[in-house]
C-alpha cells in the first residue's frame, strides 16, 4: 500500500558490498550508543536530559512490547528464503541468527526469554527505528557530539530496513512510537522543565 517493495530494494543493493558491510556496522551500533550516551550525559551533568531520554527509552520498549505478541513478523528475509549465499556481504546473524529463538517461541518450545535466548526478535514495529530516533534526540543535548550522532542515527534508521531485514512500515511505526514516547515523557511533571533537573540532581 505505500508503494514500497523490500525485495526490489533488495536486489538493487547487493552488488554493492560497501552498502552492507557499512550497513551492519551502524546497525550494531545500537549495542554501544545507549551506554555512551548516558555516560555521557551522567558525567556532563546534564540529569533532565538523561532521565528523559532513559524514561523514554523504557516507554518505547514498553509500547512496542504491548503491539509485538500481536504483529509476530518475520522480515524480508526469512519471508523471502534468503540466506548467506544470497547476501554474502552480510553476517548470518544479521540475515537470520535470530530466527531459531523467535520460531521456538511461537511454537511454544520455548516460552520464558533469559541469558541464554534473550536476542532481538521483534520486527513490527522496529525497535532498531524507534532506538535511533531517541537517541538522536539524546544526544541532540550534547553538543560536541550532536551531528555526528545525529548523522549517525539517520544511518541507524535507514539500516534498518537494509541490515535488519524490516519493512518500510516497521521503521515507520517504530519512529512514530518514538515519537510518542518523548511526547509523553516532555508531559511529566517532574521531566518538564530545568527545576526538575535540580531535584532529579
Amino acid at each position: 500500500m505505500l508503494g514500497f517493495n523490500w525485495l526490489s530494494m533488495n536486489e538493487a543493493l547487493r552488488a554493492h558490498e560497501s552498502v552492507f558491510k557499512h550497513g551492519e556496522t551502524i546497525y550494531l551500533s545500537l549495542r554501544w550508543q545507549p551506554t555512551l550516551l548516558v555516560v555521557v550525559l551522567a558525567m556532563t551533568m546534564r540529569h533532565l536530559e538523561l532521565w528523559r531520554f532513559v524514561t523514554a527509552w523504557f516507554v518505547a520498549l514498553a509500547i512496542t512490547m504491548v503491539i509485538f505478541p500481536f504483529t509476530p513478523a518475520v522480515g524480508g528475509f526469512i519471508h523471502y528464503g534468503l540466506d548467506h549465499h544470497d547476501l554474502p556481504h552480510l553476517s548470518e546473524e544479521s540475515i537470520s541468527g535470530w530466527y531459531g529463538i523467535f520460531d521456538s517461541v511461537r511454537s511454544g518450545t520455548v516460552y520464558k526469554l533469559g541469558a541464554n535466548t534473550i536476542t532481538g526478535i521483534v520486527t513490527f514495529p522496529s525497535f532498531h527505528a524507534a532506538a535511533a530516533v531517541l537517541l538522536g534526540y539524546g544526544y541532540m543535548a550534547v553538543n560536541w557530539l550532536r551531528w555526528p550522532m545525529l548523522a549517525l542515527n539517520v544511518g541507524l534508521f535507514v539500516s534498518s530496513i537494509v541490515i535488519g531485514g524490516h519493512y518500510l512500515v516497521d521503521v515507520l511505526a517504530g519512529g512514530l512510537i518514538a515519537v510518542i514516547a518523548i511526547v509523553i515523557v516532555r508531559r511529566l511533571p517532574y521531566l518538564r522543565n530545568n527545576e526538575a533537573s535540580n531535584s532529579l540532581g
